[in-house]
């Protein structure tokens, strides 16, 4: 999916926890790391992938630049 069309957004992915899960965007993977954040365009096609044994906490914010 993407988080919005409008022109001049980004999207800050921030991870709660270590898991087996990841974000995609586009066709790289970016791990799921406990305090980290992944910034991308808000146009960017990604998906979210959860873990299988674990719960994947996130926060999706979309600023507009």
């Amino acid at each position: 999916h993407i988080d919005s069309e409008t022109p001049n957004c980004v999207s800050i992915l921030y991870n709660f926890n270590n898991n087996e899960g990841y974000t995609q965007i586009l066709n790289e993977k970016y791990k799921s790391n406990e305090s980290e954040a992944i910034l991308f365009n808000s146009n960017q096609l990604h998906k979210g992938i959860g873990d299988q044994n674990n719960l994947r906490y996130n926060l999706n914010l979309i600023l507009h630049t």
